[in-house]
């Protein structure tokens, strides 16, 4: 699912009714639209800003959750890192992005992620508490 069709699923059967600024506005703005709020959507459980508002089901989409879809090889971690991985077959699980030994290592590595993984989310060491 691309993130415009996100999007359009969190507006539900709304997303028609809305004219074709509004949704223009809603797709460049990761869901926010500009309007009278008066002109909400009734029906959907949204959030407010700033004379804007979104399905509160979008919190969290410009950054996916912290989650990073692969596309390509660029897309892949650029550092060696522990992440969570959701595979195609297998779902969510637990790996490791390694520095490759060789080019077959990093060949093989890569070919795997390509083929089976939709997206990774780093799992960052947590900081120290401060006192």
């Amino acid at each position: 699912m691309t993130k415009e069709e996100k999007i359009q699923e969190a507006y539900g059967d709304k997303w028609e009714s809305i004219n074709l600024a509004g949704k223009k506005c809603a797709l460049k703005n990761d869901g926010w639209i500009g309007s009278i709020i008066d002109h909400a959507p009734k029906g959907i459980d949204l959030d407010f800003a700033d004379y804007t508002f979104r399905p509160k089901s979008l919190r969290g989409i410009k950054c996916n959750n912290g989650w990073v879809k692969i596309y390509r090889e660029n897309d892949m971690p650029q550092f060696e890192c522990k992440c969570f991985i959701l595979d195609k077959k297998q779902g969510l699980i637990l790996g490791t992005w390694r520095n490759p030994i060789n080019e077959t290592d990093d060949k093989i590595q890569r070919k795997y992620w390509l083929e089976n993984a939709t997206h990774y989310k780093i799992i960052e060491k947590p900081s120290m508490p401060l006192y």
